[in-house]
């Protein structure tokens, strides 16, 4: 089976560049957060990548396509927390529905680099961290090698988040929908802000040659 490609289209209704897109930029230069306003603002534990593409999304609207393999999903999540960090809800709503859809018929499982982007770069209760224990758990077989490298205590979030799905979501049959395809609303962003949420079509460009 080719890999699952997705392509963003942006939402009717755009946030203003000037706005709740660089809220954190805001924020981070009121006096009571700044100790030194000399400083430049530190971002420097976020890498090259996700700061250009959220600048193409910023101006563009657009994202780049991605295919549903490993290096591709675990830049996606690597946005996301840039997202987290900025905190761009909007930009991280379009990354999560990026990533829900190359999930949607995604048989592989979920690298262990990418669970620990997302955890290391999510506090607790993030739509992200439940999307991942999720996929993990409709994917995790018998076979699954990568359970004996989690860390107890590196890893210790997910697994605990991973148990409550395992015994949320495995007592259904097995040709059962995950919850991402059947409620991708669920890990929405702004619906957890209590934003109004905007549709963002997800056109499916796989290549089925």
């Amino acid at each position: 089976m080719a890999p699952r490609t997705a392509a963003v289209a942006a939402p009717k209704r755009l946030p203003d560049v000037s706005g709740d897109t660089i809220a954190f930029f805001q924020k981070a230069t009121k006096p009571e957060w700044r100790t030194d306003p000399t400083k430049p603002i530190g971002l420097s534990d976020q890498r090259q990548v996700p700061f250009a593409r959220d600048i193409q999304w910023l101006y563009c609207k657009t994202l780049n396509d991605y295919k549903s393999e490993n290096h591709d999903l675990e830049e996606l999540a690597r946005m996301y927390v840039l997202g987290e960090a900025v905190m761009d809800a909007m930009f991280q709503e379009v990354v999560i529905k990026t990533i829900i859809h190359l999930y949607s018929d995604n048989q592989e499982t979920m690298s262990l680099s990418m669970i620990r982007i997302i955890y290391e770069g999510t506090p607790g209760g993030s739509p992200a961290r439940q999307l991942v224990a999720d996929i993990c758990a409709f994917q995790l077989k018998p076979r699954f090698k990568r359970v004996k490298n989690l860390d107890t205590e590196k890893d210790s979030e997910f697994m605990k988040d991973l148990i409550v799905a395992l015994l949320t979501h495995r007592q259904v049959g097995k040709d059962t929908s995950g919850p991402w395809i059947d409620d991708p609303d669920h890990y929405s962003v702004l619906k957890a802000e209590g934003s109004i949420t905007e549709e963002f079509p997800i056109k499916d460009e796989t290549d089925m040659s």
